[in-house]
C-alpha cells in the first residue's frame, strides 16, 4: 500500500512539474507580447500629450559601434530590447551611446500637428530617426555641442515635428550619447495643445527669474548704502544662480551665446561652481560663524575655495570630470549650510 502512495505521489510531482513549466513557458510569452505592445504609443483623438518614458525599448552601446543599419533595413542584426519602466529614463553617468525605440500608431489620423519635445537641454548629442517600412523618412541631428540654429525649432528645449501623412505605424529610433547625466524626459504632443502650454510655463519661468533679478538689484542697492559683505555675497550667489538655472534650462543658450557651444558647456560648470563658492561665502558672514562656529566657519571657506578652484579647473578639465567634481563637492557644502542654520536658531533663541 505505502509503494502505490509512493508511486502516485512520483506521478503527481511528475506531472505538477511539467504543469508548472508550461505555464512559465506561457508567462514568458505573454511577457515578450506585453513587451512588443509596450513599445508603441497609440494616438487616440481625445488625448493631447503622451509620456513616452515607459514605452521605451533601449539599447547600451558602450562602444558605440551600432548604427542605425543594425535595426533597420535588409542588414539588421538581432537586438535584445530592454523595455523602460519609468516616465523619464535615467541612466546617470555614462560614457556609453544609448539607443532608444519605440512606435507610434495613428498619429496620422486626421488634421492634427505632433510634436516630440525631449526637455533636457544638456545632452551632448541627439539624433533620431523616423522610420517607416524599414525606410528613414526624416532625420535629424542637434544637441548642446552643435550651434543652437542645428536644432529644427529654435527652442530651450529639444523639439521633433512628427512626419505626417504616413500609412501605418511609424518607428521612431533615438541615438543618445552625452558626457554628463543621461536622461530622457520625452513627450508626444500636438503641436497646438504644446504652444498654449509652453505661454504658462514661460509666463511662470519669467515670474520666477524676475524675482530673483529684483532681489539682486535690491541686495546691490544696499550693498552700496551699508557697505556690509554679507549683501555682496548674496548679489553674487544669486546672479550666478540665475546664470546656473538658466544653463539648466537651456535659456541661456538661447538667449546669450546661441553660437557658442563650448561656452554654453564649460559655462555650465563655472556657474554651478561660483554659486555654490558664494553660498558658503554669504553663509559664513550673514550668520557670523567665524563668532559662534569657528570650526564650521572654517569648513564653509574650506568648500569656498574648493569651489572656487574647481569653476577655475572647469575651464582645462573634460566636461565630464569637472561635473563629477562639482557634484562631489555640492553635497558636503549642502550639508554644511544646513548645519550652519542650526547654531544660528540656538543664537536667536538665546538673544
Amino acid at each position: 500500500m505505502s509503494v502505490n502512495t509512493l508511486r502516485s505521489s512520483k506521478t503527481y510531482f511528475h506531472w505538477l512539474s511539467i504543469v508548472s513549466a508550461l505555464w512559465l513557458f506561457c508567462g514568458w510569452v505573454m511577457a515578450e507580447q506585453v513587451g512588443a505592445e509596450g513599445s508603441t504609443v497609440k494616438v487616440i483623438p481625445a488625448i493631447a500629450q503622451y509620456n513616452i518614458g515607459s514605452h521605451l525599448q533601449y539599447i547600451e552601446d558602450p562602444h558605440q559601434t551600432l548604427t542605425l543599419d543594425d535595426f533597420v533595413g535588409n542588414h539588421q542584426q538581432p537586438m535584445r530590447w530592454n523595455s523602460s519602466k519609468d516616465e523619464i529614463p535615467n541612466f546617470g553617468y555614462t560614457q556609453a551611446t544609448y539607443w532608444f525605440h519605440f512606435s507610434l500608431l495613428g498619429a496620422d489620423a486626421g488634421n492634427r500637428s505632433w510634436l516630440l519635445t525631449l526637455s533636457y537641454s544638456l545632452l551632448d548629442q541627439v539624433t533620431v530617426y523616423f522610420v517607416e517600412n524599414e525606410r528613414v523618412i526624416r532625420s535629424y541631428q542637434t544637441g548642446d555641442i552643435y550651434a543652437f540654429n542645428s536644432r529644427p525649432i529654435e527652442h530651450r528645449n529639444f523639439l521633433f515635428p512628427v512626419p505626417g501623412a504616413h500609412a501605418g505605424p511609424l518607428d521612431v529610433y533615438f541615438r543618445i550619447k552625452t558626457e554628463g547625466t543621461l536622461e530622457l524626459p520625452l513627450t508626444l504632443w500636438e503641436e497646438r495643445f504644446f504652444w498654449e502650454e509652453e505661454q504658462n510655463v514661460l509666463l511662470l519661468k519669467g515670474v520666477y527669474f524676475g524675482i530673483i533679478f529684483i532681489m539682486v538689484i535690491y541686495n546691490l542697492f544696499i550693498y552700496f548704502s551699508v557697505r556690509e559683505s554679507s549683501y555682496l555675497y548674496y548679489v553674487c550667489y544669486a546672479g550666478f544662480l540665475i546664470l546656473f538655472q538658466t544653463g539648466i534650462d537651456g535659456v541661456a543658450f538661447q538667449l546669450l551665446w546661441p553660437g557658442n557651444p563650448v561656452f554654453h558647456g564649460m559655462g555650465f560648470v563655472i556657474f554651478s561652481a561660483f554659486t555654490l563658492t558664494f553660498l558658503c561665502l554669504f553663509s559664513n558672514s550673514f550668520l557670523k560663524l567665524p563668532k559662534h562656529n569657528p570650526r564650521l566657519s572654517n569648513l564653509l571657506l574650506l568648500g569656498a575655495l574648493s569651489t572656487t578652484m574647481a569653476g577655475v579647473f572647469a575651464v582645462f578639465l573634460p566636461y565630464a570630470y569637472s561635473t563629477r567634481l562639482v557634484f562631489a563637492l555640492s553635497l558636503p557644502i549642502c550639508l554644511g549650510f544646513f548645519l550652519s542654520l542650526i547654531p544660528h536658531r540656538r543664537h536667536r533663541r538665546r538673544a
